[in-house]
């Protein structure tokens, strides 16, 4: 179930349904020099920093689930994933007045739920992970029965090829690739939120392409599939 929110509208607090209080810190700030301008976005943010409960409640709807799908690739257990988001939606709130200006939300709020997850990793080393702070860790693109990858695909079969076949990508390349084709995130927007160079992020996203062209060079299909989708 994705985590809810409520408006205090008496103080002006967000209040999480918790049996349990947490320590909130400020998410990081975002990247001024991010070249990607999106002026409705920008709109929606301003309001939302003016106090516009309205904008917060826009922000939580369009962003929830690219937010739950990307912390649930670093912890396995999706309700810590809410708990974390529902965390930083207080904190974003409580904090509005001080947050810097951005163009795209997505990014932002992706990049300081990063930041929360690692955070919590350090502070909680006993926790079922998918992605960790090392580079021990894996980044899976495991595909749900919602996505439309698999309403696309009717066989089994090549589903499993084009799974075998990105997991042939290393952790990083399967992130970049998810968060260029998935949340369809700017090279300079993955290279900041990933702490690389923009060069480093062509060079992943290039080699990822390349590996699936190679292993999926026998099936027309699902190598023009992939070459959609990435």
């Amino acid at each position: 179930m994705e985590p809810k929110i409520e408006f205090d509208a008496s103080d002006e607090v967000i209040h999480a349904r918790y049996a349990h209080t947490r320590h909130t810190d400020p998410p990081p700030a975002n990247n001024p020099a991010m070249p990607e301008q999106r002026p409705e976005e920008l709109q929606v943010w301003t309001n939302f920093k003016n106090g516009d409960k309205q904008a917060l409640a826009q922000i939580y709807t369009s962003t929830v689930k690219a937010l739950l799908n990307y912390g649930q690739k670093f912890i396995a257990d999706k309700d810590i994933v809410a708990d974390l988001i529902q965390d930083l939606f207080i904190e974003i709130w409580n904090h509005r007045e001080n947050l810097s200006s951005t163009s795209s939300i997505k990014y932002y709020l992706l990049k300081a739920l990063r930041y929360k997850i690692i955070r919590h990793l350090n502070q909680n080393k006993h926790i079922s992970v998918r992605n960790g702070i090392s580079d021990n860790y894996t980044f899976e693109l495991v595909f749900s029965h919602e996505s439309l990858l698999i309403e696309d695909i009717s066989q089994e079969e090549e589903k499993e090829k084009l799974s075998l076949a990105l997991a042939q990508l290393t952790k990083r390349q399967r992130e970049a690739i998810y968060l260029r084709y998935y949340n369809n995130l700017s090279y300079p927007e993955i290279a900041s939120l990933m702490a690389v160079s923009e060069q480093a992020v062509y060079n992943l996203v290039s080699k990822a392409l390349k590996s699936l062209q190679q292993y999926l060079l026998h099936n027309i299909y699902l190598f023009l599939l992939s070459c959609y989708l990435f």
